[in-house]
This record gives structure tokens, C-alpha cells and sequence, in this order.
């Protein structure tokens, strides 16, 4: 997989924070973080720790292209969610366009149908914010600084 920096402008990130809270506030979910298709995290609201939200952001990503070739094994081109129930929490996976995830992490204080609904919504709301961030992110033509003053060999 081929992983791009993701580059955030401060417009952004205001953009997704608004739109993320909503999302919280209507599904009443206690987490939700905007993935890239590596594992990258691009926003994050509600509660979690900071190590706690990289290590599922980077393994929500890895479930997600496993279920992708689930899919294919059957004929399908790809699953547009994907959904883990526990006993006391569950998350909830789905896409944002091509290039993102969003990741939901909710209990009984709430629904499945109640986070879908809004999920499937915010997807909506995400998706041209997402799209600027990933046109701008795309890079090309970088600067070659010489192998050997990137490594440190004389």
C-alpha cells in the first residue's frame, strides 16, 4: 500500500470537527475517527487515548482491506461496512469515498440502526472535505535529496 501524508489545513480541520461532533451528538456514539486506507489518522473526536486511537485507527484499516478481499472472494468489488458487536462496546466501520474510513465506536446507549442511519449520513457531509484533503495530500515530484544524506552513509 502506498502511503501519502495527509495534509490538513486549519479549514479542515474545522470542517471535520464540526461535522464529526454532529455526527456524535445525533448517533450518541462515544468515539468516531476519520481514517485514511492506511491507517492514518485524519480526525478524531470524542473520547480516547492517544495511543488507544492510532492502534485502531492502523488496525481498523487492516480489518478493512481484509474484509475487501473477502469480498472480491465472492464476487463482490468491496463491503461498505463493517461492523464488530461486543458485550459492553461495538465499532462501526464505513467508508468515506475511495480514501477514507470512518471508524464508530458506540455502546448501549444507542443503536446499530441509529449509528448507521447518521454514519451514512456524515459519510455525505465528510466526503467533499475529505476529497480537498486528499487532492491537496497526492504528492509528486519530490525533491531528490540523495540516498546517502537521507540515511546518514558518507
Amino acid at each position: 500500500m502506498d502511503i501519502q501524508p495527509v495534509i490538513i489545513y486549519e479549514e479542515d480541520a474545522r470542517d471535520l470537527a464540526q461535522r464529526l461532533d454532529a455526527f456524535l451528538k445525533a448517533s450518541r456514539s462515544s468515539l468516531v475517527i476519520l481514517i485514511d486506507r492506511s491507517g492514518q489518522i485524519i480526525a478524531e473526536r470524542g473520547y480516547s487515548r492517544k495511543r488507544d486511537a492510532e492502534e485502531l485507527a492502523a488496525l481498523a484499516a487492516a480489518a478493512f482491506a481484509a474484509t475487501e478481499q473477502v469480498a472480491k472472494l465472492i464476487g463482490e468489488d468491496s463491503f461498505s461496512v463493517l461492523f464488530h458487536q461486543g458485550e459492553e462496546r461495538n465499532i462501526h466501520l464505513s467508508v468515506v469515498g475511495d480514501t477514507a474510513l470512518m471508524l464508530t465506536a458506540f455502546d448501549d446507549r444507542t443503536t446499530l440502526g441509529l449509528v448507521r442511519l447518521y454514519a451514512g449520513e456524515a459519510a455525505q457531509t465528510l466526503l467533499p472535505v475529505v476529497q480537498r484533503i486528499h487532492g491537496r495530500s497526492v504528492v509528486t515530484g519530490l525533491p531528490d535529496i540523495g540516498e546517502r544524506r537521507l540515511f546518514g552513509n558518507a
